[in-house]
């Protein structure tokens, strides 16, 4: 994971084509150690790897951990592994969502507020 360009932050990712963009999270997702890549689903390796831009890349990643469940059952052993793999793969895609999207203060409000969307 350190050795990634994503992960180091040494790539512009605003200069990025879709397939560049997918290349680097296919690249990020190699370096991972085995025993971690393996608690992420294949169909799920597969969706981060598809060529989006950056902004599809940021509405895919929120609406995947939105849809995630919040905990399975409270540590019951049987189900240790499955909250282990639920806890790597939303840490996953927090970390990628934290690397791609556009946090600065310079983001257009239309990709910040949606019509009709209440401030709390």
């Amino acid at each position: 994971m350190k050795g990634s360009p994503l992960h180091c932050g040494l790539i512009k990712l605003e200069d990025l084509s879709p397939e560049e963009l997918a290349e680097e999270i296919g690249k990020f997702l190699d370096e991972e150690p085995p025993e971690f890549r393996n608690r992420i689903p294949d169909e799920l390796q597969v969706e981060l790897r598809k060529p989006r831009s950056r902004d599809d890349l940021v509405t895919y990643l929120k609406e995947k951990l939105n849809s995630m469940p919040k905990r399975t059952s409270l540590f019951a052993l049987e189900n240790l592994e499955e909250q282990r793999n639920l806890y790597f793969q939303k840490s996953t895609l927090q970390f990628l969502l934290d690397m791609v999207e556009d946090r600065s203060l310079g983001v257009p409000l239309e990709k910040v507020v949606k019509v009709g969307q209440k401030f709390t």
